[in-house]
């Protein structure tokens, strides 16, 4: 988040809309919002749910092995 990201770009187009996102840009007006720009507050909330979801994988992991 150092960098100030406001955008969130994933390879899981289902999920992040980005079929909608794609055709708003293609139509978007000269001023109009981008679609893809969902502020730094999200960003990092997507970052820490991400983050988070990643130590339970492990957690879950490591429990299974013993």
């Amino acid at each position: 988040m150092g960098a100030g990201a406001d955008v969130i770009i994933t390879n899981h187009s289902e999920f992040d809309n980005s079929f909608a996102k794609l055709n708003a840009l293609a139509t978007r007006n000269p001023g109009d919002p981008n679609p893809y720009v969902v502020g730094k507050q999200t960003v990092q909330r997507y970052l820490t749910v991400a983050e988070e979801c990643g130590k339970a994988m492990l957690l879950a992991a490591k429990e299974q092995q013993h």
